[in-house]
C-alpha cells in the first residue's frame, strides 16, 4: 500500500510536454475571444503550465514567438533613485541624489518564447547510508548505471530548471533510465502535485545519483552520450517520478534548484546544439557546468544579484521515521530532496529587484520575481498586473494553458511598456514586453509577483552562479550581450563575417534538405518562418536567405 504524504506545492517545477491526453472537461474549455486568430505553440510558463496556443485579435500585431537575432541598443539612462536598489546606489556626499546615470542594454519587443535549456541526464545507483539524508555534489561520475540500463544509452533529456524545487523525471524517461526496472529504486511513498482541477500523485524515489551535462555531449542522432566522464551532479538525492497514469499528461523531466545551487551553468546563447531522440527534436544552447560554483571569479562582465529564499545550508530529503523500524521503507524518503528539505522548506532563486512601468503606472524595486530557466515566457501576478493597470478583461492576447492535471484554462497577455532588472555595472532593460497574467504560489507563502522567463534573455550569453550556500557571496546571474549578426549570415562560428555572400550560399547549400541530427544539419539555415523555426531547411528558408543577399552589417 502506497503511503501518501501531504500535497507538495513546487512553484514552476513541472513544465509539461505536449500531450494528447485531455479530459472531456478540458476539451470543452473555450477561449474568452473565440473569434481571435489562434497560433498553436509549445511554450513553458512555469508552475506546471504549458502554453498550447496563443490567441490575438486581427486589429493587434501577431505576438512575436521567437527571435533569431536582434540589435541591443546600449544607452545611458537617468533613473530615479527610488528605483535603484540600495546596494547599487552611487555613493554621494551631502544632498541625496534625485537620479543617477545608469548604463542599460535595451531590447525592444522581446519574443513571447525564449530558449529551452535542454540537457542530458544520467542516473546512477549511488546513495549514502541509512538516515544520511544530505545530497552530495559531484564533479565526477560516482556509482553505476541503474539495473538493466547503461550509462551510454539509458540517458534522458530534460530541462536545467532553476524554477523547479525538486527534480522530476517523466514516465518514458523513467522507464528508459531503469527506475521502473528490477532494481527497486522507488519507495512506496507518493506526494501530490497541485493543478487547477485537482491533485495528481507522483512516486518518491529512493536516494540515487543524478548527473547532468550539456546537450553538446549527446550524439546528434540521440543514440548515445559522447562522454560519460563530462558530467556534474549529486548523489544520495531523491527525485519525483511520473506514475504514467494515462489520465494525465506526461511530466517533463527537470533538474532543478537542488542541483543548480551547487554549480555554475554557463549558457552559450550564441550557439545551438540539435539532438534528435525518440522522434523529438531538441534545440538548445550548449551549457558548460563548473564546480565548485565560483565565488569571486566572473565569467561575464555584468551581474544581477539573486537571493535564495527562504534559504538553507543543504539539500536533504525528509525520511520516513514515522513507521515501524522493521518496515522495509523505514528511513527511506517520504519527500524528495529539496533545498532545506529536512525543514520541509522549498527554496528557489529570486531576482533582487525588478522595476516595471506601463502608461502612467509603476512598480518599483519588486523583490518577489523568481528567476526560472525552465520558463520560456515572463509572468506577472495579479497584484503587479493590477498595479500596472493591466485589465484582464481587455488583454492584448490570450494564452491557452494546460496544467499538471491536463486541465485547460485561459490567461490574458499584455505588452508592458518597460521592465528593468538592475545589475552591476549595467542593467537589463526591455520595452514592449510580452507578459502573461498568472498567479503562481511562492515558496515563502502567498503568490509571486512574477517569473523572469528566458524570453527576456535570448540575446545574452549567461552564467547562472548557484554559489553553493556561500555565506559571503550571493548567487547571481552574469550576462554579456551577443553581438548582432545578419540572420542570413549562416557561418557556424559565433559572430559570422558581417556579410551575406557566396560563402554563406555554400554553407546554406550544404544544409539544404538535411534533417536535424544529420551531419549536414545547420540550425542557422532554418530561417523560416522567421519567428517559429520548423526544423527544416527548404525553399521557404532559401527565400528568407535570398532576402538578405549581399547585405552587409553596418554599425
Amino acid at each position: 500500500m502506497a503511503s501518501r504524504i501531504t500535497t507538495l506545492l513546487l512553484p514552476a517545477a513541472y513544465l509539461l510536454l505536449t500531450s494528447s491526453v485531455l479530459s472531456d472537461q478540458a476539451l470543452a474549455r473555450q477561449p474568452h475571444h473565440p473569434d481571435w486568430q489562434r497560433i498553436p505553440v509549445q511554450v513553458r510558463a512555469g508552475n506546471g503550465a504549458h502554453i498550447r496556443a496563443i490567441y490575438y485579435p486581427d486589429d493587434k500585431p501577431r505576438p512575436p514567438l521567437h527571435q533569431r537575432s536582434q540589435r541591443i541598443t546600449p544607452a545611458r539612462r537617468q533613473v530615479p533613485l527610488n528605483q535603484i536598489p540600495a546596494a547599487l546606489q552611487p555613493a554621494a556626499a551631502g544632498t541625496p541624489l534625485a537620479s543617477a546615470n545608469i548604463n542599460v542594454n535595451v531590447i525592444d519587443s522581446p519574443p513571447v518564447a525564449g530558449f529551452v535549456p535542454w540537457v542530458g541526464l544520467t542516473l546512477t545507483n549511488k546513495r549514502a547510508g541509512e538516515l544520511e539524508t544530505t545530497a552530495v555534489p559531484r564533479d565526477y561520475l560516482s556509482g553505476t548505471a541503474l539495473q538493466g540500463t547503461s550509462l551510454e544509452t539509458g540517458f534522458a533529456i530534460g530541462l536545467f530548471d532553476t524554477g523547479a524545487a525538486a527534480h522530476v523525471i517523466g514516465y518514458s524517461n523513467a522507464e528508459r533510465a531503469g527506475l521502473y526496472g528490477s532494481g527497486n529504486y522507488l519507495t512506496n511513498s507518493t506526494t501530490g502535485l497541485q493543478g487547477a482541477s485537482g491533485i495528481r500523485d507522483v512516486w518518491v524515489s529512493k536516494p540515487i545519483g543524478v548527473y547532468i551535462q550539456s546537450l553538446a555531449g549527446v550524439d546528434p542522432n540521440g543514440a548515445t552520450l559522447l562522454n560519460t566522464s563530462d558530467v556534474y551532479g549529486e548523489t544520495n538525492t531523491s527525485i519525483l517520478v511520473d506514475q504514467g497514469d494515462p489520465e494525465y499528461p506526461e511530466l517533463a523531466t527537470a533538474l532543478g534548484a537542488p542541483l543548480a545551487v551547487f554549480f555554475t551553468a554557463q549558457i552559450h546563447n550564441n550557439y545551438r546544439h540539435t539532438v534528435v531522440r525518440n522522434g523529438q527534436v531538441y534545440l538548445a544552447p550548449p551549457i558548460d557546468f563548473h564546480y565548485p560554483s565560483p565565488s569571486t571569479a566572473q565569467i561575464y562582465p555584468n551581474t544581477v544579484t539573486l537571493e535564495l529564499r527562504p534559504g538553507d545550508i543543504s539539500v536533504d530529503y525528509f525520511p520516513n521515521v514515522l513507521t515501524d523500524p522493521f518496515d522495509p521503507d523505514w528511513g527511506e524518503p517520504l519527500l524528495p530532496s529539496l533545498i532545506g528539505g529536512a525543514n520541509l522548506s522549498q527554496s528557489l532563486f529570486f531576482v533582487g529587484s525588478v522595476n516595471l512601468a506601463h502608461q502612467t503606472h509603476q512598480v518599483s524595486n519588486s523583490d518577489n520575481f523568481m528567476l526560472d530557466t525552465g520558463a520560456q515566457i515572463t509572468v506577472v501576478g495579479s497584484i503587479v498586473a493590477d498595479s500596472l493597470g493591466l485589465n484582464a478583461a481587455n488583454p492584448d492576447f490570450e494564452v491557452e494553458i494546460q496544467d499538471v492535471t491536463g486541465n485547460i484554462s485561459m490567461a490574458p497577455g499584455f505588452y508592458v511598456d518597460q521592465m528593468d532588472i538592475p545589475g552591476s555595472p549595467e542593467w537589463l532593460s526591455f520595452t514592449n514586453v510580452p507578459v502573461v497574467r498568472l498567479d503562481i504560489g511562492s515558496p515563502e507563502g502567498g503568490f509571486l509577483d512574477g517569473i523572469i522567463g528566458m524570453n527576456l534573455l535570448t540575446q545574452y550569453n549567461l552564467a547562472f552562479v548557484g554559489a553553493g550556500f556561500s555565506t559571503t557571496v550571493p548567487p547571481r546571474l552574469e550576462f554579456e550581450p551577443i553581438p548582432y549578426r545578419l540572420p542570413a549570415d549562416v557561418h557556424p562560428d559565433a559572430t559570422g563575417d558581417g556579410a551575406v555572400d557566396l560563402s554563406d550560399l555554400q554553407t546554406f547549400a550544404e544544409a539544404y534538405l538535411a534533417p536535424p541530427g544529420s551531419a549536414n544539419w545547420n540550425w542557422r539555415c532554418d530561417l523560416a518562418p522567421a519567428d517559429e523555426p520548423d526544423n527544416q531547411v527548404n525553399l521557404l528558408d532559401f527565400a528568407a536567405f535570398a532576402a538578405f543577399w549581399l547585405e552587409t552589417l553596418t554599425p
